[in-house]
């Protein structure tokens, strides 16, 4: 790995206009938070359970859990999921006009 204060890191950082250039290890550490990994298992649960299940975890959640499951849900959908499209018609993208008035 090269060091963040070789020539070519300060260069870099110059260039760039960043006093700290991010290591792979510094990488590693964001994708792996708490926040991350939390997302991961209800997105997990999301994509295992019926459409129905994952209204109700949506209904009876607040907070954090509740941004995680909408934005699970919303993924989901955007994927393709009809199914969970159906149960949560509100996060569906809007679906663009395709016909024009005169």
């Amino acid at each position: 790995m090269e060091n963040k204060d070789s020539p070519d890191s300060r260069a870099v950082a110059e260039v760039l206009g960043k006093d700290k250039i991010m290591r792979q290890g510094d990488y590693n550490c964001y994708v792996e938070s708490d926040e991350y990994k939390a997302y991961k298992e209800i997105e997990e649960q999301i994509i295992h359970c019926t459409p129905e299940q994952a209204w109700a975890m949506y209904s009876i959640s607040t907070g954090m859990v509740r941004v995680n499951i909408t934005q699970a849900v919303t993924k989901l959908i955007a994927g393709g999921n009809k199914a969970l499209q159906v149960e949560f018609p509100e996060l569906a993208p809007a679906e663009k006009d395709v016909h024009q008035s005169s």
